[in-house]
């Protein structure tokens, strides 16, 4: 998969912007994070490209979405932080459909793999011991559907990440002087879009009707409102 070049330029930019040094510092100062989350929401869409309104509408919830996610920020003075962050997101369910004699049983979900560049700005009434902030940036979603039928799983034929941004608000609470504990607040709509099909030669339980055998697009959207909290390292 290749980079557009707006994606270049935002890597060119992270890379300058952990490699600048203030003039004001000889030493760097950096901040490194371990993060659980829980999203509220998100959406499954079966027929993304459907001319019919109501049909391309069509969508599965997958409310409660879990992540956890590693983040790095960098401090540049002036109450202004930078920073990149990678999540892994992640949400399945089982689905009853009906069946020429009984009902069968389908799996349908998802990962995601956002990627973010966020600026931070520290409100000014913050101390050394508890930092409010707020902040957004910039994410590349990448992502596929995990979709099986009668235990049958689909194989992924082709995956086309997201574009979105972000704000965010959250704070900081220093246990010691290099151990800090957060938790932060997220809005976002994090998109992609997935292609799935059923092998010709798969195998399914006797009686079962055939699903769909030819590729299949969907599209996700993860819009929730993403509640998280980390134990943070600083040095």
């Amino acid at each position: 998969m290749r980079f557009s070049n707006q994606w270049k330029t935002i890597i060119t930019f992270v890379v300058m912007v952990f490699c600048f040094q203030p003039a004001e510092s000889q030493t760097s100062r950096y901040a490194l994070s371990v993060n659980g989350s829980i999203t509220t929401s998100s959406r499954l869409f079966y027929h993304p490209f459907d001319p019919d309104e109501v049909t391309r509408n069509q969508s599965l919830p997958l409310n409660g979405v879990w992540g956890v996610g590693i983040d790095i920020r960098r401090e540049l003075g002036w109450n202004i932080q930078v920073g990149v962050n990678i999540e892994l997101l992640w949400n399945e369910v089982e689905v009853e459909i009906p069946g020429n004699q009984k009902k069968i049983l389908t799996t349908d979900g998802y990962r995601a793999l956002p990627v973010e560049l966020s600026g931070y700005f520290s409100i000014p009434f913050s101390t050394e011991k508890f930092r409010m902030y707020m902040g957004g940036g910039v994410g590349m979603y990448f992502g596929e559907r995990k979709y099986s039928y009668a235990g049958v799983e689909s194989k992924i034929t082709e995956r086309t990440p997201g574009i979105g941004i972000h704000v965010l608000s959250g704070f900081e609470f220093a246990l010691t002087s290099g151990i800090a504990i957060r938790t932060e607040l997220k809005f976002r709509d994090v998109q992609f879009e997935s292609t799935n099909v059923f092998p010709l030669d798969a195998t399914f339980p006797p009686s079962t009707p055939l699903p769909e055998q030819t590729p299949f697009p969907s599209k996700i959207s993860i819009d929730g409102i993403q509640f998280g909290a980390g134990l943070v390292y600083q040095f």
